[in-house]
Formats: structure tokens, sequence, C-alpha cells
């Protein structure tokens, strides 16, 4: 015998109220079991919004000295190091970290003017950026 499953609606005073996969919670998503894969997902999008948003206005070359590359580089980072203490053990998963460290590359690339064939490692100690596994279980220490 097999079930369908079907999706569970309650009625409450009229109003049909149908549970959702994940809720948002003073901006992080919060799914039912926990992976915060949507929230990941979602702040890896908003960084890479920021930091393409942000490299349209400093140039390779010519542009703005490192120093102020590397301020307006943090506001990608900001942005995805939101409520990290929440969701710091989902870095464990190896695509969420993947989707974070991507972003963070290409704010470092526009941070220290380097070619895109440059290595992750070797940008992030060029441009002064610690790896966002690392800014993350900091996070969680405090």
């Amino acid at each position: 015998m097999s079930y369908v499953s079907r999706p569970i609606k309650f009625t409450i005073s009229g109003t049909q109220i149908t549970p959702k996969k994940a809720i948002k919670y003073l901006g992080v998503s919060i799914d039912s079991s926990l992976t915060y894969a949507e929230h990941i997902t979602a702040v890896a999008i908003r960084g890479a919004k920021t930091t393409t948003a942000v490299s349209r206005l400093m140039h390779n070359k010519g542009g703005p000295k490192s120093s102020k590359r590397r301020l307006l580089g943090v506001v990608s980072q900001s942005i995805m190091l939101y409520a990290a203490l929440i969701w710091e053990q989902a870095m464990t998963v190896l695509s969420y970290r993947k989707a974070l460290e991507t972003v963070q590359r290409r704010g470092a690339i526009r941070i220290c003017s380097a070619y895109r064939t440059i290595s992750r490692d070797a940008v992030q100690v060029i441009a002064g950026v610690s790896p966002i596994t690392l800014l993350v279980l900091e996070r969680g220490e405090r």
C-alpha cells in the first residue's frame, strides 16, 4: 500500500494555513531540518550581487588604492557573515562552503586587481582576506 503525501492544512478562525518548508526570522531562513541551505544560497546570491555592484565602482587600472578596495570588499563579506553564529555548523557541507568561497574569491580578485585565473588561496593572501570558513568559525566562538 502506498501513501500519497498531501500538504497538511490547518484552519484557524476560518483562515487556512499551510506549513512552509522554511521561515524567515530576523533575516535568517530556517528550514525544518536546520540545514540552512536556503539561507546560504540566498546570502551567496546577495553577496555576489553586492560584489558585482561594488566592482563596477572600482576599475582595475587607475582605480582606488588597495586599502579603499579592501574596505569596499568587506561589504559583501559582512552580508555573507550575518548571523554566522546560527548557521556555523552548515559550513561542514562542501556545496555551501564552495558557494560562499566563490563569492569571496571574486571580491578578493577585485581588491588586488588580479586576473581571474589566480588561485583562491593566492588571491586571499595578496588581498589580505581571511577564508570565509575561518571567519564563520571565528564568529561562532564569540
